[in-house]
């Protein structure tokens, strides 16, 4: 799958207000990745969910795509939320 194409479908499930939250940064991520789309589709979209339900209404989060050492894809999503202590993991 087209990796845009992807970021694309994930970014459809939100509205316009929320989607103009969500910073993209593909880097230097290569253009097809070898995954099943519906599955990294649903994956991602719940993750952004969570970014927006649990950060601030005014902040960004950033989601972000680049090539890792060992020649994986390294895919990272950033919000400002507060974040869970060591004791809320456990």
């Amino acid at each position: 799958v087209q990796l845009n194409e992807l970021v694309g479908m994930v970014l459809d499930n939100f509205p316009p207000e929320l989607d103009q939250r969500i910073i993209i940064n593909l880097n230097d991520a290569p253009e097809e990745i070898f995954v099943d789309s519906v599955q990294m589709t649903q994956v991602l979209k719940n993750l952004l969910e969570n970014a927006v339900k649990y950060s601030p209404a005014d902040s960004e989060i950033e989601l972000e795509c680049m090539p890792a050492p060992d020649g994986k894809l390294l895919i990272q999503i950033k919000d400002r939320g507060r974040g869970l202590s060591i004791y809320e993991l456990q």
